[in-house]
């Protein structure tokens, strides 16, 4: 569409400047919990049609016009289920439907988020973990290197590589400085 030489099965190619609407997945019913989806679906191993993946909007209140958007697959044991909901203020959850701040991480066992970077490797043991490890909350540095903590753009506390806690200063010479 708008595309003389397209290079795929399905191109939609507008040349302009300005952000401007390419694709427009349009309900019209005005009831409260209605929506659009794109999803995307393929065979499974006998031949039947099967759902992969899914990204809807569902209006949740058509008088105030807010909506959500979520991010829907198919899991390991094959139900068809939400990964990841932005709600229409912004509050964003991974793992839930339901949230209990404006950034929600859920799992059944394990919840963290690594932070690694090119100096640090990709591994599971690299980089840095926050979280919840089952059994407590966690700050797990896997580098050889400090960990540190700061209020008020000012560093006020640092854990070295030997495990050596300094407060109030960047170079503790003790496990207590």
């Amino acid at each position: 569409i708008g595309n003389t030489n397209p290079s795929d099965r399905l191109v939609v190619q507008k040349d302009s400047a300005n952000i401007e609407p390419m694709l427009v997945v349009k309900n019209d019913n005005t009831t409260a919990d209605n929506g659009v989806s794109i999803d995307f679906s393929g065979k499974d191993t006998s031949g039947n049609n099967v759902l992969f993946g899914r990204i809807s909007t569902k209006y949740t209140n058509h008088s105030t016009e807010k909506s959500h958007m979520t991010f829907s697959h198919r899991n390991d044991s094959g139900s068809f289920v939400d990964w990841m909901r932005v709600t229409h203020d912004g509050v964003v959850s991974i793992g839930s439907t339901s949230t209990a701040a404006a950034f929600n991480l859920y799992s059944a066992s394990n919840t963290q988020m690594q932070f690694q970077t090119s100096s640090t490797g990709t591994g599971s043991a690299n980089g840095a973990r926050i979280g919840y490890n089952g059994s407590g909350a966690q700050i797990w540095n896997f580098e050889n290197n400090y960990t540190r903590f700061a209020t008020n753009n000012i560093e006020r506390m640092r854990i070295d590589s030997n495990g050596n806690v300094g407060v109030g200063t960047t170079s503790p010479g003790a496990t207590l400085h």
